[in-house]
């Protein structure tokens, strides 16, 4: 444990206390954590001694990185060192967080682009005939993360009654490689339902894949991942967003991310007047906040039919 003076600096805090907090971290905010504080926060604080940690330092730091960084980043500077210094509390080195009442800049949505259902329809008639149309295909018709998609086992595809159950994700950093993660928030572990298109595609697949495993003289097995390599590994998340940026660039449509399959997924259905309720449960979102917030430029077009349609069904009385 560090000791309550001086000598222990902010610099020396953090790295120490992002070494006990990594546990309760998913990789990729592991990563993000640790290049926030390596890369900001010790550059521009650490050297000042914990102990005498000022807001009007805190604040100028942030003053400082919102000229160079966007809004967002600098929200998230801000929640990282406020986690820390919360810690530092418990661990009784401070006896009050110097950043609760900092400023901070306002949140931006970041911008994202979507395909409306004729260019989805475009891009997978493109695709049908390449090893990627199952992948891409189910990512659009269900709104999926990259790391649901890669994770998902055959054991978890439920052809019957038409769903896939989300219960990992895949990850990858230098440190462990390629590794699987259990979803635990009640939010992200889910059942995602199917239309029939995508139930008789993934069961075509299936059977591929079962013939093609027998005729290279091995088994079939549920734990097998639906999405992978011929000898059963995992694809790189960033290989196979490379694959999609190739195939949209040569599709000719226009350039979406493979992230704003999602968003395209949820916009449709936003679009056709399905709850947001459901969206959310769908997307995985904790919160139907946070799906009003991001699809909140849509709302607006959706309330404008709802209005229209209820003077229809009262004209319709008439």
């Amino acid at each position: 444990m560090l000791a309550h003076d001086d000598r222990v600096s902010v610099g020396d805090y953090l790295r120490r206390w992002i070494v006990s907090y990594a546990p309760s971290l998913s990789p990729t905010a592991l990563d993000r954590y640790t290049g926030i504080i390596n890369n900001h926060l010790i550059p521009g604080l650490g050297r000042l001694p914990l102990s005498r940690l000022r807001l009007l330092q805190i604040q100028d730091y942030y003053s400082e990185k919102v000229k160079t960084q966007a809004p967002n980043s600098v929200r998230y500077h801000h929640a990282v060192l406020h986690k820390a210094l919360e810690t530092a509390i418990t661990w009784q080195l401070l006896t009050r967080n110097p950043a609760h009442a900092a400023i901070i800049p306002p949140k931006e949505q970041p911008p994202f682009e979507t395909w409306n259902e004729s260019e989805v329809a475009a891009f997978l008639k493109f695709v049908t005939n390449t090893d990627w149309y199952p992948l891409f295909q189910l990512a659009l018709y269900t709104g999926l993360r990259r790391s649901e998609l890669l994770a998902l086992r055959w054991r978890e595809v439920e052809l019957a009654p038409g769903r896939v159950n989300i219960r990992q994700s895949l990850h990858h950093n230098k440190e462990r490689g390629y590794f699987f993660k259990d979803t635990k928030s009640k939010y992200g572990r889910r059942s995602v339902t199917l239309p029939s298109s995508t139930i008789a595609m993934l069961q075509k697949l299936k059977a591929d894949t079962v013939s093609s495993l027998l005729l290279s003289g091995n088994t079939f097995s549920d734990d097998r991942i639906v999405f992978c390599r011929d000898n059963g590994n995992p694809y790189s998340p960033n290989f196979i967003t490379g694959r999609w940026n190739v195939l949209v660039k040569r599709s000719g449509l226009k350039r979406i991310r493979l992230h704003d399959a999602r968003h395209t997924h949820a916009s449709i259905l936003l679009k056709a007047g399905v709850h947001l309720k459901i969206v959310q449960e769908r997307l995985g979102h904790s919160s139907i906040q946070i799906t009003a917030d991001i699809y909140s430029h849509i709302l607006p077009g959706i309330q404008e039919q709802v209005a229209e349609k209820f003077e229809r069904i009262l004209d319709g009385l008439g």
